[in-house]
């Protein structure tokens, strides 16, 4: 019988996981997993640049694949929906950091130096997320084998990036794609 698996938000301390498989889940001021609310929305800056709090997400297995899960692959639809101003960068973690930043202004940039330990815990610079389409995904580290359950794989770490040149008002939504093979 194949795995169940859900993609996973995870924010707070402890972490807190919320099951976003299929539904939608804010880019946000705040470190919180909204759906449909607009509470703490990202500022258009005079000048520079406002960040999301970014968004840690992770592959969760509850039924156990009868063989292996691997080969996880993370990509968009190469279009950039959000409009002028907005972008998004993306890069792979191999431990959970909680988001921080000021709450309804800015989150703090994503960048190796502010994640984790500010040295490994990041697998590399972010990169432009919109450049990671299904010709040339992100590649994830990991793997789940028979009998096992629980979060695996590395996390997708993603943030918006806002400047003034941004509009105002709600940003179009944008399809984040989790692939993986199953033997």
């Amino acid at each position: 019988m194949a795995a169940t698996i859900q993609v996973r938000r995870q924010t707070g301390s402890t972490p807190t996981n919320n099951d976003i498989t299929s539904i939608n889940t804010r880019l946000s001021s705040s470190d919180n997993h909204y759906t449909t609310e607009t509470s703490n929305p990202i500022p258009i800056p005079a000048a520079g640049t406002n960040y999301s709090f970014w968004c840690v997400t992770q592959l969760y297995c509850s039924a156990t694949p009868t063989g292996t899960i691997d080969n996880i692959k993370w990509y968009t639809d190469g279009t950039k929906s959000y409009g002028t101003g907005v972008e998004m960068k993306v890069a792979t973690a191999n431990v959970y950091d909680q988001a921080t930043g000021t709450t309804g202004t800015t989150g703090d940039q994503l960048t190796v130096a502010n994640y984790g330990n500010g040295s490994t815990d990041l697998d590399g610079a972010p990169v432009d997320a919109f450049s990671k389409t299904s010709a040339a995904p992100l590649s994830v580290t990991g793997t789940i084998s028979n009998p096992s359950t629980g979060n695996f794989g590395d996390l997708v770490v993603y943030q918006a990036e806002v400047i003034n040149t941004a509009s105002a008002g709600t940003s179009a939504t944008e399809t984040l794609t989790w692939q993986y093979d199953e033997t």
